[in-house]
């Protein structure tokens, strides 16, 4: 199953709001709000690549309130 993190930096102050946001997208897995340089790591997952590729593309990178994201994606060991 294809999955990647992402890190995500939001506005201050908006970080529930884009959590919440996060949660309602069909493939995210798991959310956390982190300290450190990020304030946001959210795992993904999906059936295959494409749906993946497009869910990164079309839901995720395009919530309000995000300012930068770096996606890693993993490989199956």
């Amino acid at each position: 199953m294809p999955a990647a993190f992402l890190l995500i930096n939001c506005k201050l102050g908006s970080d529930r709001e884009v959590i919440n946001r996060l949660s309602k997208i069909p493939i995210v897995i798991e959310v956390y709000r982190v300290y450190g340089a990020y304030d946001i790591i959210v795992k993904v997952a999906s059936d295959s690549v494409e749906k993946l590729q497009e869910g990164l593309k079309f839901d995720l990178k395009r919530l309000d309130n995000v300012v930068s994201t770096v996606t890693l994606v993993t490989k199956e060991v």
